[in-house]
């Protein structure tokens, strides 16, 4: 009896459970790819678990050629018509937080899973070079020992309160890090020294052995370009800087001195209260007082 039950449960298992789970996150409402890293050109299928009993809905059902999709307005595959590829990855765009859940892609006896967590994520925007702190909070009086942010699905950093140790992911090794003091009040923030634009998208912070969501559960770092207002700024200074440096040349060469400008300035305020010199420009000219000549008939 107790065989026959463990045999039950290994064909189960087998048939309904896949080998490799890969975990995917999400920011709602936007795009996202749920890989099926099962290649094949045959019969292909997605479903979705519904309920912790591991009940599934079908979610695309593909033959040699063609492929049906329940929600085909959200969700399709990256090749269109005939399958002339082998890549069954779904796109679900935008993904919806009811999205979130296990799902599992077939092809044949082949099976792999996918675990997609949907998050609604709080914004900071920060510039390249500059210091940005990404807040994450959790109860560290009990359980909670260790912390691990991750960029996407990759790692970042996981630091262990009680033995100090820290590791970090690769292309994170500097500048990244938590503070052991502010851990001890449940603040888990992740701390960049200088941000550089691939450090941007979306960072999830995990607690105790990645068995509970930190608060907030994500964070979307959103960097900016320090080009723009900092070069024209610079290119101003320049500027203005030059123009100084030529008046005091000026000033130093005599070219130009208090008499000049206050002459330009009695000129400009003339010209204001007599209108009729600025439309004629030979009006300042002195009128002469000489009989004019005219000439006479020829002879």
């Amino acid at each position: 009896m107790k065989i026959g039950l463990l045999i039950i449960l290994l064909v189960y298992l087998s048939e309904v459970q896949p080998k490799k789970i890969t975990y995917i996150n999400a920011e709602v409402n936007k795009p996202v790819y749920l890989p099926c890293e099962l290649n094949c050109s045959g019969f292909a299928k997605w479903v979705r678990y519904t309920s912790i009993h591991d009940n599934v809905a079908d979610v695309a059902d593909c033959d040699k050629k063609t492929c049906w999709i329940k929600d085909p307005l959200r969700i399709s595959f990256p090749f269109q018509g005939d399958r002339t590829t082998e890549n069954n990855s779904l796109l679900i765009n935008p993904v919806i937080y009811n999205d979130q859940g296990r799902y599992r892609c077939s092809c044949g006896e082949k099976k792999a899973g996918v675990k997609l967590n949907v998050f609604v994520p709080m914004v900071v925007k920060t510039h390249e070079r500059e210091k940005v702190s990404l807040p994450c909070y959790g109860d560290t009086r009990r359980d909670a020992r260790d912390v691990q942010w991750k960029k996407d699905t990759q790692l970042v950093l996981l630091y262990n309160h009680e033995n100090g140790d820290v590791t970090r992911g690769k292309g994170f090794e500097d500048g990244f890090f938590v503070s052991p003091e502010a851990f001890q009040d449940g603040d888990l923030s992740l701390h960049i020294s200088s941000v550089r634009q691939s450090d941007a998208g979306l960072y999830v912070c995990k607690i105790h052995g990645e068995s509970t969501d930190g608060e907030p559960r994500a964070v979307l770092l959103i960097v900016e370009e320090s080009g723009g207002l900092g070069v024209l700024s610079i290119l101003l200074a320049l500027i203005s800087g030059a123009l100084g440096a030529f008046i005091i040349w000026l000033w130093r060469k005599k070219i130009i001195s208090w008499q000049v400008i206050k002459g330009l300035y009695r000129r400009k305020a003339h010209r204001e209260h007599d209108p009729v010199q600025e439309e004629n420009p030979l009006a300042h000219l002195p009128k002469s007082t000489t009989t004019p000549f005219v000439q006479g008939p020829e002879e």
